[in-house]
């Protein structure tokens, strides 16, 4: 483990912000969104896994700027994702 390993610390961040973002939808809304995203982010810490196995089998190298630069990038490409469909989530009319 290194300071910029995002395991469950990106879960943790996400469960904090997704609370701050509830805004004015509501509670099984909220809930919804927040399942939504534990789902994202533990899929996206699964492949982040086997990607980075895969990369310290075939190529060590590369592993640590895979694991401290892509990933953590990949992280906030995540996080922003998440929120930007989120935002548009909260655009769609419904009858």
């Amino acid at each position: 483990m290194t300071e910029v390993c995002d395991g469950h610390g990106l879960l943790a961040a996400w469960l904090v912000l997704a609370m701050v973002w509830k805004g004015p939808r509501p509670t099984r809304a909220a809930i919804r969104w927040l399942l939504a995203g534990v789902v994202a982010i533990q899929a996206f810490n699964l492949a982040r896994i086997i990607i980075l196995a895969a990369t310290i089998a075939t190529s060590p190298g590369t592993f640590e700027f895979m694991h401290l630069t892509v990933f953590p990038l990949a992280t906030a490409l995540l996080m922003v994702t998440l929120k930007r469909f989120d935002i548009n989530l909260r655009h769609i009319r419904r009858p």
